[in-house]
């Protein structure tokens, strides 16, 4: 496999898609939260494939 970032790239971008991630799941509105309590949705359906690149950075 090709290493098309640095180690240190790979974590600053790690990084940044974490607080991405974090920051969505805070701003949920209730209404979702309550769906996912009552199974009537799963947080598996809020996943993303996952890409090997630059795409995936907003």
């Amino acid at each position: 496999m090709m290493d098309l970032w640095p180690d240190e790239g790979c974590s600053d971008i790690y990084r940044s898609v974490k607080a991405l991630q974090e920051a969505v799941q805070q701003a949920l509105p209730p209404r979702v939260m309550m769906c996912i309590r009552d199974n009537t949705i799963a947080i598996e359906q809020f996943d993303h494939p996952k890409f090997n690149g630059c795409e995936i950075i907003p």
